[in-house]
């Protein structure tokens, strides 16, 4: 009978935590809309978080803990549960690139929400027309754009070539929006083989639904940023050194080398850090082989096909072999000395102090717990799953790239972006997801939880995180495609317009502040330039772009100012033309 009413009840008292939670919200926040870009209450998301984000975690973790409450009551005394059929981790890999491609293309509508994903852009198209550089522009000020710079006679972007490769490589096929989603589903795929691997069939399948529903990896896999590439070849290599370390067979060692050694064309900071500790667990087995020199020979190998030609890439580019375009970027074309960002002092736009370092820890440890499901309590769920002892050297050996990851960020100057999660943590989050699983399914085991359990933690999140992100995500899309929208409702043909850098500087909405790059061979129909003052900017139009009409931005108080070269007599008749036209709420 208490069982019969308690079904009964369940769905009354799941709809009253969450009808608890928007009253909350009403009257407390609006903490929902915490999940915002830019400037929240004159705090920068960048460093400081909001005091009704805080609320946000507050509300949410009431709601969670009586969702757990109501499980606890509706648990089950059957602890066998009907086996699935072995082709259902199919279904959380389809839903994961369906999920994040209609992400990309209902929310963010194709357009970028960073700086990054511009460059990373521009950088691929300049792969796609056949060359590793662009020609350098005709006037070195006017195209200084973020992220891109012109140093011994090349146009780059200051990212790695392995992730704008891939881009190239679809583009060529019609679809470089596609590489974000289909690089998710391979996360998903690689989530559920390491679970696998670590654990069992069950705790694996668990771990692809998770993953198939995580804010991080679906808000990270609508984009163009590099962590989808990065994160889906760390995995790979992590996955393949502990089936190396298990076979001791050549090819294996070989692959994981391989693996490891193309993750470094993408991205050096999460295959160095998460690797650190399976590469390490691998190495440690071959000592009681006898075939570990052919072992040491296959690692050679596979390290020399990889980082070999990687090398001999940045020493024709750059006069050094281990300046990757990122020291290009900011030694050789800014000529700003970061040669070591993990450290105390100053730093770009901050002074960083081991008070910050703390605070920044803590900061991206609950948003990297809510953005593991949407959800708090999935760290504390990833610790109950860990279940490490003596046995278990593999996965520490996995979760030790984790805490390793936190313990060198924590000298490191920044933060890292918020708006589709943690960037900084992504690979790191993608491993929590398996020990979360596997929390999961020791709690259901223990407290006798019905199958169908796990189903109310993505309602959950579908009800109370995703309609705040999702706005979010749409806002800050807005925001940074606003100029080319501008430009089009505009009817601009054949324009160049002239606008500072960071045209948002004073007010930032979104995390794209500088100007819409161009095309490697600049043949936009508008192209926006810095500005150099009037009479210097007319000069390069005629000499540089004849024939292009000639257009003046400002940003002013929130308005946007865009009158041609006729109409234009002082800055007082841009004041004059402003448009009431600011970036979306």
């Amino acid at each position: 009978m208490k069982k019969n009413l308690a079904v009964l009840a369940s769905p009354l008292v799941a709809l009253g935590g969450v009808a608890a939670y928007w009253l909350g919200n009403r009257w407390c926040g609006p903490f929902a809309a915490a999940r915002r870009y830019g400037r929240s209450g004159n705090v920068d998301w960048r460093f400081a978080m909001p005091a009704g984000e805080w609320l946000w975690v507050l509300f949410a973790a009431l709601v969670t803990l009586a969702a757990f409450g109501l499980l606890f009551l509706l648990r089950d005394r059957q602890t066998a549960a009907p086996q699935p059929r072995r082709l259902v981790w199919l279904l959380p890999v389809v839903a994961a690139a369906l999920l994040a491609g209609a992400i990309r293309l209902f929310v963010l509508q194709s357009q970028p929400i960073v700086d990054d994903e511009a460059a990373y852009r521009f950088e691929a198209r300049t792969l796609a027309a056949g060359r590793l550089t662009a020609p350098p522009p005709p006037n070195r000020k006017a195209f200084d754009y973020i992220f891109l710079g012109s140093y011994r006679g090349h146009w780059f972007s200051q990212y790695s070539y392995g992730h704008p490769a891939i881009l190239a490589a679809a583009e060529h096929l019609g679809s470089m929006g596609l590489t974000g989603p289909l690089f998710t589903a391979l996360i998903v795929l690689l989530i559920f083989l390491l679970a696998r691997r670590l654990f069992d069939e069950d705790t694996a399948r668990y771990a692809a639904f998770f993953a198939a529903c995580s804010p991080l990896l679906l808000s990270t896999g609508a984009t163009l940023l590099s962590q989808n590439t990065a994160t889906a070849l760390t995995l790979l290599g992590i996955y393949l050194a502990l089936v190396a370390a298990d076979s001791g067979r050549f090819v294996h060692v070989f692959l994981t080398s391989l693996v490891f050694g193309a993750a470094l064309w993408i991205r050096q900071y999460e295959p160095g850090i998460m690797g650190l500790g399976p590469l390490a667990y691998l190495v440690a087995t071959w000592w009681r082989r006898p075939n570990r020199l052919a072992l040491i020979g296959a690692a050679a190998l596979g390290a020399a096909l990889t980082l070999g030609p990687l090398l001999l890439l940045q020493w024709k580019l750059w006069g050094h072999p281990f300046w990757t375009n990122y020291q290009a970027y900011w030694w050789g074309y800014l000529g700003v000395q970061v040669a070591s960002p993990f450290s105390f002092g100053a730093a770009i736009e901050t002074r960083h102090t081991p008070w910050l370092g703390l605070r920044f820890t803590l900061y991206n440890l609950v948003r990297l717990d809510w953005f593991l499901l949407g959800l708090p309590g999935g760290l504390a769920l990833a610790i109950y799953g860990a279940r490490l002892r003596r046995d278990s050297i593999a996965r520490l050996a996995v979760l030790s790239g984790v805490v390793l990851n936190f313990a060198v960020l924590f000298f490191y100057f920044w933060p890292g972006l918020s708006d589709t999660g943690p960037l900084l943590h992504h690979t790191s989050g993608a491993v929590l997801i398996v020990f979360l699983a596997a929390g999961w399914r020791r709690l259901t085991a223990r407290f006798r939880l019905p199958s169908w359990a796990w189903l109310c933690l993505p309602l959950l999140a579908a009800t109370t995180f995703w309609p705040s992100q999702l706005g979010a995500l749409y806002r800050a899309a807005l925001a940074g495609g606003e100029l080319p929208r501008l430009a089009r409702e505009m009817e601009l043909k054949n324009a160049v317009v002239f606008a500072a850098k960071l045209p948002w500087i004073g007010h930032e909405r979104c995390s794209v502040y500088g100007l819409p790059l161009p095309e490697p061979d600049l043949s936009d129909e508008v192209l926006f330039l810095q500005t150099q003052g009037v009479p210097v900017d007319v000069d390069l139009a005629a000499k540089a772009f004849p024939g292009r009409e000639i257009y003046f931005l400002r940003q002013i108080d929130g308005r946007v100012a865009l009158l041609p070269l006729v109409d234009y007599t002082g800055e007082e008749s841009l004041r004059q033309a402003a448009r009431d036209r600011d970036l979306p709420d």
